[in-house]
């Protein structure tokens, strides 16, 4: 038992009952310890029963005579390769059904309510249940009848092919045919739930609706902020109206964190720019499209590239985005003929402290939305997609 508890990490009633089952499936099928593929164990849990059950019995995931079924029951079948034989182990201990204090004692510590006091009774009780499984009669809790269904057949080892999406390596036999293309199952799943062509396939039809959401709120914010602020004449000096959108945008890369959000969501914040504010950012109509484009694709490369680095990542993503855009704005203004004067002061002067300092509010905002939206429902959903 002292192996078992090194390599699970801990004692508790669930290894002590994988325990009691490896011993008992070694005495009936009267062998030793598995070095390959001498036996084979089929789980029916992920329950701490399957650490235990490895290390007393050596069938282990990586030599393929482990082989997991998430049917969540304490049934375990073992089979002898040498003799054909198969037993199959079931389950019945009642402590934890007829000790009444037990599962709401557990469900105060899981979340954690219990007082001390109550801590330490729930020790006392697990390891009284350990204890109690560890000393047990086998014929009091665990039943063996013969396996039902036929031997595995053995571990093979198979070449791997390209999955034509990701591009990593997969076992072929692993591989599934999804619009022509033969793909990874993580990538299978991600392809099938994507809506619409080009761009718009890199991503889940929920992530795409995340992202409008988002728009959406950004949108109307500048339909209510832009006229007000404008009207104090304090956008000459600072774009303040921009404080909340980029925050917006920021978030939304850190939701929907895929390369090509921010692209997407610039080029239809361009596309309602130009038909809101023909004459804004020093540029007409639909010249704004591709300036919105730039930042986009910028913001997308530092949110990409500084990954790892969350404060740093949204700061050098907003200061980035602007210079980038006000340094556009102004080489298609030279190219157009257009007076250059307004921009090259948001360039090189005081409106470039300005872009700074608003790009570094927008990361304050961001964070603090970011922290209070993360832990949501609908987060978590569109994280755990992009995770497979």
């Amino acid at each position: 038992m002292d192996d078992v508890i090194r390599f699970h990490g801990h004692c508790c009633p669930g290894l002590a009952l994988g325990f009691r089952v490896a011993t008992l499936a070694l005495d009936n099928l009267k062998g030793s310890r598995a070095e390959d593929e001498e036996l084979v164990a089929v789980v029916e849990n992920d329950s701490c029963a399957a650490d235990a059950i490895q290390v007393v019995t050596g069938c282990t995931f990586g030599k393929g005579n482990f082989i997991y079924r998430p049917y969540g029951k304490h049934v375990y079948s073992f089979y002898r390769r040498a003799t054909g034989e198969g037993i199959r182990i079931s389950e019945d201990y009642r402590g934890f059904e007829e000790d009444r204090e037990f599962g709401p004692l557990r469900q105060r510590v899981t979340s954690g309510e219990a007082t001390p006091e109550e801590a330490e009774r729930f020790r006392q009780k697990m390891q009284a249940k350990t204890n109690a499984i560890l000393a047990a009669p086998v014929g009091e809790f665990l039943t063996v009848t013969s396996a039902p269904h036929p031997m595995p057949v053995r571990a093979r080892i198979e070449p791997s092919e390209r999955c034509a999406e990701c591009g990593e390596a997969v076992m072929a036999s692993r591989l599934v045919e999804a619009g022509g293309r033969r793909l990874c199952q993580e990538c299978a799943v991600h392809v099938a739930g994507r809506s619409g062509h080009g761009l718009l396939r890199r991503f889940a039809t929920v992530e795409l609706l995340f992202i409008a959401l988002m728009i959406a709120a950004d949108f109307g914010f500048g339909l209510v902020a832009k006229p007000l602020l404008a009207a104090t004449g304090i956008l000459s000096v600072a774009r303040l109206d921009m404080i909340v959108p980029l925050a917006m945008a920021l978030v939304t890369r850190l939701v929907v964190d895929r390369f090509g959000t921010l692209t997407l969501y610039e080029l239809i914040m361009g596309l309602l720019a130009t038909l809101a504010w023909p004459g804004a950012f020093g540029v007409p109509g639909p010249l704004k499209v591709p300036l919105f484009l730039l930042q986009g694709l910028v913001w997308d490369v530092c949110m990409s590239g500084l990954r790892p680095w969350l404060v740093p990542r949204l700061l050098v993503t907003a200061i980035a985005g602007g210079v980038t855009a006000s340094a556009a704005s102004l080489a298609l203004r030279l190219a157009l003929g257009l007076p250059a004067a307004p921009l090259v002061a948001v360039l090189w002067s005081v409106q470039l402290v300005g872009t700074i300092a608003v790009s570094g509010a927008s990361t304050v905002v961001a964070l603090a939305l970011w922290r209070a939206i993360r832990e949501l429902a609908v987060v978590q959903r569109i994280r755990a997609w992009q995770r497979g």
